[in-house]
């Protein structure tokens, strides 16, 4: 009996296999595997790093703009990324504030308790003079880092900006309204931080009056009655009516 000389075949078991790994379409640009696509992004932000500590801040600045290009939106990574944009833009001269306050806006939507973007659109916004909005970042901060010396010194310098406005607010609520001045005028009644109110006067009621006897209007109209009734006919002066001549009479008539 002989044995066959036949050899089994390996079968390449190798070749019928998939690779398990997904490949997304990010941001509408070249496919590529995630875990590559995020490591190439974060070796861009090394690189920023190191531009920004040698204080190349355009090129670190461009840096960051690749990394982001690289991250699919709501990643965590990009507001690390935005936020780091921020940093080199506050470093540019001049500053454009309103692009730094855009980074961080863009950074803190994606991780709205983002310490380092709470802390640098703070900045901006007292740099601008906009100190309820920065008051209220650093708030979000110090609930956040209670301790941060940062934010501790640029609370106290906002308290020290906005003291009077305060003021200014406290002593326009503590005064009365119009409305509270007029009806307190009527009665008399004292309004709080004016003092006392005086008493209305009273007013004298329009009353009408006949003048009195023996008044000058008497004597004036007596006057005149008196040259009204010499110009009668009557003679109550006594004394004898003179007739003109005939001659003073041809006179006038010539």
């Amino acid at each position: 009996m002989g044995k066959s000389g036949g050899r089994k075949k390996k079968g390449g078991s190798n070749s019928n296999q998939v690779s398990s790994k997904t490949i997304p379409h990010v941001n509408g640009g070249v496919d590529l595997d995630s875990l590559v696509f995020l490591k190439r992004a974060n070796e861009l932000r090394e690189e920023g790093n190191i531009k920004y500590q040698n204080k190349d801040f355009v090129a670190a600045l461009q840096h960051y703009d690749n990394a982001l290009k690289l991250v699919p939106k709501n990643h965590p990574d990009r507001a690390v990324f935005h936020s780091n944009r921020a940093a080199c833009l506050m470093q540019m001269k001049p500053i454009d504030y309103d692009a730094v306050i855009d980074e961080c806006n863009m950074a803190i939507q994606v991780h709205p308790r983002f310490v380092r973007a709470l802390l640098r659109r703070a900045r901006a916004f007292e740099a601008v003079g906009k100190y309820e909005l920065a008051m209220q970042d650093v708030q979000l901060l110090l609930e956040a880092e209670p301790n941060n010396k940062d934010a501790l010194e640029i609370a106290r310098r906002l308290k020290t900006a906005l003291a009077p406005r305060l003021e200014a607010l406290q002593d326009l609520q503590s005064r009365p309204s119009p409305a509270a001045l007029g009806a307190s005028a009527v009665r008399g009644a004292p309004v709080a931080g004016l003092g006392p109110c005086l008493p209305a006067r009273p007013v004298a009621k329009m009353t009408s009056v006949s003048p009195p006897r023996g008044s000058p209007n008497n004597k004036l109209d007596k006057n005149q009655n008196n040259g009204a009734a010499e110009t009668g006919s009557g003679n109550k002066t006594g004394l004898p009516m003179l007739k003109p001549s005939s001659g003073f009479r041809k006179q006038l008539i010539i």
